[in-house]
C-alpha cells in the first residue's frame, strides 16, 4: 500500500481526513485546512514529490507577493498552514497510505515526522505591521458613515466594540443572555489565554444591550463583518501605508479603546484585564488576583467620543 502511495495524488484521502479533523476544530477552520491541502496539490501532483526540501521551496512561495500585488503570507499564517498540512500528512501515515518515518515529539506527544516539521521561517518586516488606533473623531466619522450607509446590525456591532474593546467574534458570540450580568459581559473563551474575562458595561452601552436582547442578538459571522468593515474604513480614507508598514483595520477599534483608557490614566493592568491582553508584568502573570469590577466600570467610563446631542440621544435609545 505504501509503495502504491508514492504515486498517489496529494489529495488521495482529503475527505476522510477532513471529516475527522472537523471533530477537533471549528467548521470554518476545517474548511480553511481543506482548501490549504487543495492548494498544496496545485503545486505537487504526487505524494512522492513532497519532502523537506520541496516544502522549503513551497514556504518561500507563500512568502512572496502574488501576481496581483497581494501581500505574501505572514510568519504566523504560514505556521498555521503547516499545522494543517502536518495533520493531513499524519493521517496518511496513520492509514498507511504513505510510509511512516521517524518518531518525534511535538507538544509532549510522539508523532510521525512529516515534511512539514522543523522549518525555520525567517521574520520579515511585514510580520510586524503596526496597527494604528482611530482618534475619537476618526472613530466617530466611521460610526456616522455606517449609520448613514450600512445595516443596523453593522452599526450595533461597531457600537458594541467602541464601548468594550472586545474582538468582533467576542461581541457576536458572547453578547447574549447567558453571558450578560448587571455589571459586566462575561467572555468565556477567545483567541488567547487572557481572553476569558469580565468586560464592564459602559453606561452608553446598556440601552443597546436591551435592544439586542429584544431582537435575539446577532445573526452574522465575524468574517463577514470584518470584510464589510474593510470596505467601510477604505471609504472613510483609512488605508494601509506599506512604506511606513502601518495599517488600519477592525482591530484598530480595540487599540482605540485601550488608548482612551490610557489617556484617562487607567493602569495598564486594568486595561489588560478589560480587553483581554496577556499580562506583561510578573505581577499580572503570576500574583494578581484581578481588578475589582467596580474599578473596571470606572475605567471603561473614560472611553468617550465627541457625539452630538442628537447622537447621544440616539445611542441612549438603543440605536432606535
Amino acid at each position: 500500500e505504501q509503495l502504491l502511495g508514492k504515486d498517489a495524488p496529494v489529495t488521495i484521502a482529503i475527505d476522510e481526513w477532513n471529516k475527522e479533523y472537523s471533530k477537533e476544530v471549528k467548521t470554518n477552520t476545517a474548511q480553511e485546512a481543506y482548501r490549504e491541502v487543495q492548494y498544496l496539490a496545485e503545486h505537487f501532483d504526487k505524494t512522492s514529490e513532497i519532502n523537506y526540501d520541496s516544502i522549503s521551496t513551497y514556504i518561500k512561495k507563500l512568502r512572496l507577493k502574488g501576481n496581483k500585488g497581494t501581500k505574501g503570507n505572514s510568519k504566523d499564517t504560514i505556521k498555521k498552514k503547516l499545522n494543517w498540512l502536518r495533520s493531513y500528512w499524519q493521517h496518511l501515515q496513520q492509514e498507511k497510505i504513505i510510509a511512516r518515518t521517524n518518531r518525534i515529539v511535538i507538544g509532549n506527544v510522539f508523532v510521525w515526522e512529516t515534511p512539514f516539521d522543523g522549518h525555520k521561517i525567517p521574520t520579515i518586516a511585514t510580520d510586524f505591521t503596526n496597527v494604528l488606533h482611530y482618534e475619537p473623531e476618526q472613530m466617530l466619522e466611521i460610526w456616522r458613515y455606517i449609520r448613514e450607509n450600512k445595516s443596523q446590525e453593522m452599526l450595533e456591532i461597531i457600537t458594541a466594540q467602541m464601548f468594550t474593546g472586545a474582538r468582533v467574534s467576542e461581541c457576536i458570540n458572547h453578547i447574549n443572555d447567558k453571558d450578560i450580568t448587571e455589571k459586566y459581559i462575561m467572555i468565556q473563551k477567545g483567541k488567547t489565554k487572557g481572553a476569558r474575562r469580565q468586560v464592564p458595561i459602559h453606561s452608553m452601552l446598556k440601552p443597546l444591550l436591551v435592544t439586542l436582547k429584544a431582537k435575539g442578538y446577532f445573526k452574522v459571522t465575524a468574517k463577514n463583518i470584518s470584510n464589510d468593515f474593510g470596505d467601510i474604513r477604505k471609504a472613510c480614507g483609512y488605508l494601509a501605508d506599506e512604506e511606513a508598514n502601518t495599517k488600519y483595520d477592525m482591530h484598530s477599534i480595540r487599540h482605540t479603546v485601550c488608548t482612551l483608557m490610557e489617556r484617562g490614566r487607567i493602569s495598564e493592568t486594568t486595561v489588560e484585564q478589560i480587553v483581554g491582553h496577556k499580562p506583561r508584568s510578573v505581577l499580572g502573570k503570576h500574583y494578581s488576583g484581578g481588578v475589582l469590577i467596580e474599578d473596571k466600570i470606572t475605567a471603561i467610563e473614560t472611553v468617550m467620543y465627541p457625539f452630538t446631542k442628537e447622537e447621544v440621544e440616539f445611542v441612549m435609545s438603543g440605536l432606535k
